[in-house]
């Protein structure tokens, strides 16, 4: 789980910087890239990976 939070962080701060995240498709899991310059559509998209992972800790999300 060390690994995740520290994957976690890391990519946190790459879709902050660059305002992109990875989407997928819900059925098959398909990524892609999703640019966005909405702070708080990123912030939803790292609370629901936080969630579905179940990564503990506040410092994970600013």
């Amino acid at each position: 789980m060390k690994r995740m939070k520290k994957f976690f962080n890391e990519y946190k701060k790459i879709c902050q910087k660059y305002g992109v995240y990875v989407g997928a498709c819900g059925c098959c899991d398909s990524p892609w890239l999703v640019e966005s310059d909405n702070e708080e559509e990123i912030k939803y998209h790292l609370i629901h990976l936080k969630e579905q992972f179940n990564l503990e800790g506040e410092d994970l999300i600013d």
